[in-house]
């Protein structure tokens, strides 16, 4: 089983790295298959820059396998979930006011910026 997932994971890396850009795919388009659950282009470029997305598919997946075995071993983490849910709060505390000029402040909004732009959302979505 673990020779069939190493080759499907090889095959969608070499698929995606000969492309030359992520913006030529659709979002529903599957960038890769985990033990028969999909990781979508859309998933991907909703978390990533586009010319990131490439860099963070192997995190992806290394993140759907982790899920995968806390079900299988009927694993309860809604404890670390609460508290990756407070860490994200906290971490949105720290996105700079629009009044704040400083290159750190600039610096910190591009992303969710940029994001928003591409995927046509409002910033506060």
């Amino acid at each position: 089983m673990k020779r069939i997932t190493s080759v499907m994971f090889l095959s969608c890396i070499l698929i995606l790295a000969g492309c030359n850009s992520i913006s030529k795919y659709e979002d529903d388009d599957v960038a890769a298959i985990v033990r028969g659950d999909e990781i979508t282009v859309g998933e991907l470029r909703f978390l990533y820059e586009d010319d990131k997305v490439l860099e963070n598919l192997d995190g992806m997946i290394k993140a759907k396998l982790a899920v995968q075995e806390a079900k299988r071993l009927n694993l309860d983490v809604s404890d670390k979930l609460q508290e990756i849910q407070e860490t994200k709060s906290s971490v949105v505390e720290l996105y700079p006011p629009k009044d704040d000029d400083s290159e750190m402040a600039k610096e910190r909004r591009q992303f969710p910026e940029s994001q928003a732009k591409k995927l046509g959302m409002d910033l506060n979505e």
